[in-house]
C-alpha cells in the first residue's frame, strides 16, 4: 500500500489537521473542572463542549482549509464555541472549593492561548472569537471585588495579555520572514526560467548553426571525394596514389563526422524520422555487418556472426538506421580492441501479438569500461576519457546516436562492460512481423 504525504505525517500533525486534537482538551477541561465542581457539572459541560465542538468541525470543513481566511460562519461558530468553553472557568470560581479561583485562572489562560495559537495569522479575528473569555475576564473581575481573588485574576491580566501580544508579535515576524523568502523563491524561479529560455533558444541556435553548416558542407566534400578518385583512375605513380589515399580517406573521415553532426542536430530539434519499409530477415546480418568484417580481419582479430532464435521472413523496419547502429557499435568494437575477438550476435523472438523481439549484441575482448565512466558513455560529444580521443580519435557522437535511434525505434540501448576485459552493448527492440514460418506457427 503506496502512503501519501498526509499519511506519512505524525499522528499529532494529523490530529490536530483534522481538528480531532479538540476533544482531547474538552476531556482534559472536564478533568480539572471535576476537581472544582460535581461530577454532573463537569460531565454536562462535557457533553455540550464535544457537541459544539463536532458542530464547529463540520462548518470548518466545509468554509475550506484551516490556514484560510476566516468567514463569517466560521468566526460566528468559534465564537459560540468558545462562549461554551469560557463557562468552564466560571462554574469552576463559582464553585467555592478551595482551588476554584486558581483552575478558573488556568482554564482562561489556557483559552486565550489556545484561540491565539489557532488563529496566530489573523489577530484582529482571534480578539472577536476570545471575546467570551474577555467578557468573563470583566466578569469575575467585578464580582470578586474585595476578595482575594480578585487580585489573582487581575494580575493575571497584563501577563496574559503581554504573552499573547510576544505570541502575535513573533508570528508576524515569522510570516514576513516567510513572506521574503517566498518572494526571495518566485524571483529564483522567474530568473531560472529565463535562464532556462536562454539557453534553450542557445542550443537551438547551435543546433540550427551546426545543422546548416553540416549540411553545406558535405557538397564540397562530396566534390573532393569524388575529384580523389577521379584522380586514382588517372596514371599516378605510387607515391601520388598514397596521396590520393590520404586525401580519400581523411574526406570520408570528414563526411562521417559531417553525417554525425547533422543526425544529432536533427535529433535535438525532433526532425530524425524513421523510413520503415518490409526487410528480408534471410541476409540481414549481412546488412548489419557491412565492411565491418573486413576491417576486424584488418587488425587481425577474431570475426564472428551468429543469428539464433526464431525469425519472419520479413519485418517492417527502417535497415538504413539499423545497419548505423550495428555499424557504429562494431566500429567502437574494432577501434578498443587490440587483440582478441569481435562478435555480433542476432536474436530473434516470436511475441505474443505477433511482432519480432529484436536483439542485437554487439561484444568485444578489448580494454573495456569502468563501472564509474558508464554513465556518461552514451552522452553526447563524451568519451570515458580524455586519453581515448587522443589515443582513437573520434567525437563521442557515435553512442549518443545510437542510443537515440534505438528510443526512436521504441527500443533501448544498454551495455555491460568490465575493464580490461571487453565489453557487451546491446540494443532491444520490437518490430512488426509477416509471414512467419509454419513450423513456428505449428509451435505456437
Amino acid at each position: 500500500m503506496t502512503l501519501t504525504a498526509d499519511d506519512r505525517r505524525p499522528l499529532l500533525h494529523r490530529l490536530i489537521a483534522a481538528g480531532h486534537l479538540r476533544y482531547w482538551i474538552i476531556a482534559s477541561w472536564a478533568l480539572a473542572l471535576w476537581t472544582t465542581t460535581s461530577f454532573r457539572v463537569a460531565a454536562t459541560w462535557f457533553v455540550v463542549a464535544t457537541v459544539a465542538g463536532m458542530i464547529r468541525t463540520v462548518v470548518e470543513g466545509r468554509a475550506g482549509p484551516r490556514g484560510a481566511s476566516p468567514t463569517l460562519l466560521r468566526l460566528l461558530v468559534a465564537t459560540v464555541s468558545c462562549a461554551i468553553w469560557a463557562a468552564a472557568p466560571w462554574l469552576s470560581f463559582t464553585a467555592g472549593s478551595l482551588f476554584s479561583v486558581a483552575v478558573g485562572v488556568a482554564l482562561l489562560m489556557a483559552g486565550y492561548v489556545l484561540v491565539f495559537t489557532q488563529m496566530r495569522a489573523a489577530p484582529r479575528e482571534a480578539m472577536i472569537v476570545s471575546a467570551p473569555y474577555s467578557a468573563m475576564v470583566v466578569f469575575l473581575i467585578v464580582g470578586l471585588w474585595g476578595s482575594p481573588g480578585f487580585w489573582v485574576v487581575l494580575g493575571m491580566v497584563p501577563v496574559l495579555g503581554l504573552a499573547l501580544l510576544i505570541k502575535v508579535v513573533i508570528t508576524q515576524m515569522r510570516d514576513e520572514e516567510l513572506g521574503a523568502v517566498n518572494r526571495r523563491q518566485a524571483a529564483l524561479i522567474v530568473e531560472l526560467e529565463q535562464a532556462r529560455d536562454r539557453a534553450n533558444a542557445a542550443n537551438a541556435a547551435k543546433s540550427n548553426f551546426l545543422g546548416v553548416i553540416s549540411h553545406e558542407l558535405r557538397t564540397p566534400m562530396n566534390g573532393v571525394l569524388g575529384a580523389a578518385e577521379l584522380l586514382r583512375l588517372s596514371q599516378l605513380d605510387a607515391r601520388q596514389t598514397g596521396f590520393v589515399d590520404i586525401i580519400t580517406q581523411s574526406g570520408q573521415g570528414l563526411m562521417s563526422l559531417l553525417n554525425d553532426i547533422l543526425d544529432v542536430t536533427k535529433i535535438e530539434a525532433g526532425k530524425m524520422d524513421l523510413t520503415e519499409a518490409l526487410v528480408e530477415t534471410d541476409g540481414l546480418a549481412q546488412r548489419l555487418v557491412g565492411p565491418m568484417a573486413a576491417q576486424a580481419e584488418a587488425k587481425a582479430l577474431r570475426f564472428t556472426v551468429e543469428v539464433v532464435g526464431e525469425w519472419p521472413v520479413l519485418i517492417r523496419a527502417d535497415v538504413l538506421r539499423l545497419a548505423q547502429i550495428s555499424h557504429n557499435l562494431l566500429a567502437n568494437a574494432i577501434k578498443f580492441t587490440p587483440v582478441g575477438e569481435v562478435g555480433l550476435r542476432l536474436t530473434g523472438q516470436r511475441l505474443a501479438d505477433g511482432r519480432l523481439g529484436f536483439r542485437l549484441d554487439v561484444r568485444d575482448s578489448g580494454i573495456g569500461i569502468a563501472p564509474e565512466n558508464l554513465a556518461a558513455l552514451f552522452q553526447p560529444f563524451s568519451q570515458v576519457d580524455a586519453s581515448s580521443t587522443r589515443r582513437f580519435g573520434g567525437t563521442g557522437l557515435g553512442l549518443s546516436i545510437c542510443r537515440r535511434l534505438a528510443e526512436l525505434m521504441g527500443g533501448e540501448m544498454t551495455v555491460q562492460s568490465v575493464a580490461g576485459e571487453g565489453s557487451t552493448f546491446t540494443l532491444t527492440a520490437a518490430f512488426d512481423a509477416v509471414d512467419w514460418p509454419a513450423s513456428i506457427d505449428q509451435a505456437a
